[in-house]
């Protein structure tokens, strides 16, 4: 459990010491060593005896062992140095107290995490909230923000370690693995970090993520979160943006919650409903009448404000074979889409169409 933790301490004290340094596991096999080789190996007898080794360094066998603070009734962790001398002793006694220290810190972290995600899977009573995160130094009232990154199943320990080598340095921010294929980031959110730089950092993120994992990611921002208890709201909104965003602009690797429009919506809408809208929102004929390049036509007017200068001159069409596609569009759909109105209707059907197909529709 600790493994990686303890190797990073030892290789930093082989920096210091010529001595080999070593932690044995519950079951006398080598957990950490400043000789990588050694490490899951099994160390014989002397690691099987170590009941009888005291609180204090005890030499044996040209080692000296000692159990780590906190763990002495146990014996589950048991550092060793090599020789039995007074400076093995020294040594394996600095060893210990540098190990204990980095488990501590490592099981606050821990903790932090543990705690963090509980509240995001609302497992957490409303009372216990504001002790538990005193306990655990937490500040409670500091606005957060919830990511929810969605991987290929397996890939979130390694996108975890690479958002925790992006996240700001912050002790407040934290990347919580929900499961396989979801990752959560919980971001402190202040003055130094508004939506523009969480959507910043979210597309940062997904880029990273696609370079170094070779894996396409999906990413969903919450609402923010003014209190700690808030998260799981945040959590739940960064989930909705998912299904949302995926279901109107599956091109789209972020989706921001507050950025869904009209898609927010038609998301609450039961097929059904979306059904009868869509029968009646193109009383002319079916919008699968329309085909891409009508549909593209449509998207870019919309774009450029149904201003037919700018569009024209966006797509590079003559203004009057642009009038003419508009003209094709109303008499299939009996919208004009040059008047305000009808190309709201138009725009909304359009999603509305998508979203069904895309069978995202509550059942």
């Amino acid at each position: 459990m600790y493994g990686r933790v303890f190797q990073g301490v030892l290789l930093q004290m082989k920096k210091a010491t010529s001595r080999l340094i070593g932690v044995l596991d519950g079951d006398g096999r080598v957990a950490a060593c400043t000789d990588p080789s050694l490490v899951d190996s099994e160390w014989g007898e002397a690691g099987a005896e170590r009941e009888q080794y005291s609180a204090e360094p005890t030499a044996r066998d040209g080692y000296t062992y000692m159990p780590l603070p906190g763990w002495n009734l146990q014996k589950e962790i048991t550092v060793f140095a090599e020789g039995g001398d007074e400076t093995a002793a020294s040594v394996c006694l600095m060893a210990a107290v540098a190990l204990g220290v980095a488990k501590d810190a490592y099981d606050e972290k821990h903790d932090k995490t543990t705690f963090i995600k509980n509240l995001l899977l609302g497992t957490v009573s409303p009372g216990d909230i504001a002790p538990r995160s005193r306990e655990l130094h937490i500040e409670e009232v500091v606005p957060r923000v919830v990511l929810l990154i969605r991987l290929p199943d397996g890939s979130d320990a390694a996108a975890a370690d690479i958002a925790r080598n992006l996240l700001p340095e912050r002790r407040g921010n934290y990347a919580v693995p929900l499961g396989g294929t979801e990752l959560a980031l919980v971001l402190e959110q202040n003055d130094f970090m508004q939506q523009e730089e969480v959507v910043s950092f979210a597309e940062t993120l997904e880029a990273t993520l696609k370079s170094e994992l070779m894996v396409r990611s999906l990413i969903g921002i919450g609402t923010p979160a003014p209190r700690l208890g808030d998260v799981a709201v945040s959590l739940r909104d960064a989930r909705t943006a998912l299904r949302v965003g995926m279901a109107f602009s599956s091109g789209k690797a972020v989706h921001h919650y507050s950025s869904l429009g009209f898609g927010r919506l038609i998301y609450r809408l039961a097929a059904d409903d979306c059904a009868v809208f869509l029968s009646e929102a193109f009383p002319g004929a079916s919008a699968d009448a329309l085909d891409q390049e009508m549909l593209n036509t449509a998207q870019s007017f919309f774009e450029n404000s149904l201003s037919l200068a700018e569009t024209s001159r966006k797509m590079y069409l003559h203004r009057n074979t642009l009038v003419y596609r508009l003209e094709k569009i109303k008499r299939l759909t009996g919208l004009d889409l040059q008047n305000f109105e009808h190309a709201v209707l138009f725009k909304v059907g359009l999603m509305v169409r998508k979203y069904l197909q895309s069978g995202e529709t509550p059942r």
